[in-house]
């Protein structure tokens, strides 16, 4: 593994370490590629709860700057890009496509954990945690219909833990929506992310019976480290173990996404 796009600096609020230890750290794990993608701000109006997770919109400026200074520096040691994790929020989507243009955002991967919706509950303030347990097939309709819609905008370079819903519901619900996943995600040329982060932690996700669906439908897919830290970037174990769920199902890997052509 020698390509990443899933990383995180300190102002998403829940990671450690400099963006330079970051970069540093992927080239002593011989990372030929390294892309940040912080969660991104949202423009809430100013009265607005503050986010636990994510940067303010005042940041992006600063955050993009100080991606595009490490690019420069180390252009003769490792590429560098400058992304952002999106969680789709129609009611704000358009104003921060905008705001990321403006500071030469280069990709956007989405990274769904909120069920929001364009009314009542447009942010995540209100809306249901995608992560949280339900039975409801409601609940997992509504992250499909969500994150389908999302990867239509045309802006996503990839889906970032798409298996992160998790209904323990009927398994024939749960096999239908996931393949609608699938399904628009080849419409649209948009690999899935085995969760580098979700391997490490042992958490819900990856979730087999998702990646199960994967390899029979044949979508690409990528890994992401999704690092928070800088000991999470290149670990041999975890390497190992994604290795092998994407052995079991026999998932149709890339490894890089189109902009890194030259390199490959």
């Amino acid at each position: 593994m020698d390509v990443n796009y899933h990383a995180h600096t300190t102002r998403c609020g829940h990671a450690s370490g400099t963006e330079r230890e970051y970069v540093e750290a992927a080239i002593r794990a011989g990372f030929r590629v390294f892309g940040f993608s912080d969660h991104t701000p949202q423009p809430y109006p100013e009265d607005k709860q503050v986010s636990r997770m994510r940067m303010k919109m005042s940041q992006l400026p600063e955050y993009a700057q100080t991606i595009r200074d490490l690019r420069d520096e180390y252009q003769d040691r490792i590429r560098i890009h400058l992304g952002l994790e999106v969680e789709y929020m129609p009611k704000y989507f358009d104003e921060l496509c905008r705001a990321a243009d403006a500071n030469g955002i280069e990709y956007m991967i989405l990274g769904q954990h909120f069920i929001v919706d364009a009314d009542e509950h447009s942010d995540e303030f209100t809306a249901i945690y995608s992560g949280q347990e339900t039975k409801d097939s409601a609940v997992i309709k509504a992250y499909v219909d969500l994150v389908c819609t999302a990867m239509a905008t045309g802006r996503i370079a990839y889906f970032a833990h798409p298996d992160l819903i998790r209904f323990t519901g009927d398994p024939a619900v749960y096999d239908r929506e996931m393949r609608r996943i699938c399904t628009v995600a080849k419409e649209y040329n948009i690999p899935l992310e085995i969760n580098m982060l979700g391997v490490m932690q042992h958490r819900d996700y990856p979730r087999e019976e998702f990646w199960k669906i994967v390899g029979e439908m044949g979508n690409d897919v990528i890994w992401g480290i999704d690092a928070h830290q800088t000991d999470a970037i290149g670990r041999p174990e975890v390497i190992a173990d994604t290795q092998a769920l994407t052995d079991r199902y026999q998932l149709r890997r890339i490894t890089h996404l189109p902009m890194d052509d030259d390199l490959f």
